[in-house]
């Protein structure tokens, strides 16, 4: 098995994965990148990663999860991921 800052550095660039210091910070990145891109596809995960999310107080996901936030994190990404189906498209869920 890879390295996993190998394998995201491959997944989302080294101006990415290099922020990502700690195995937990590696760990929750990775798992929001999966939640995000099998709802979705890669880029679209990527782009989640670093967008203003307002879910987690208008800061990106990797910043977030730079601040030790990860549940909350890896619950905007389900949160994400239930919302939109594999065209894309956004669906409001209850």
């Amino acid at each position: 098995m890879p390295d996993l800052r190998a394998s995201l550095t491959q997944a989302l660039g080294w101006h990415i994965a290099g922020r990502l210091v700690t195995p937990e910070q590696q760990t929750t990145t990775r798992n929001a990148f999966q939640t995000i891109a099998t709802a979705t596809d890669q880029n679209t995960a990527r782009a989640w990663l670093v967008g203003l999310n307002p879910l987690l107080g208008n800061v990106s996901p990797i910043s977030a999860i730079r601040a030790g936030r990860h549940t909350a994190t890896l619950t905007a990404a389900e949160h994400y991921a239930r919302r939109t189906d594999f065209t894309g498209e956004q669906h409001d869920v209850p």
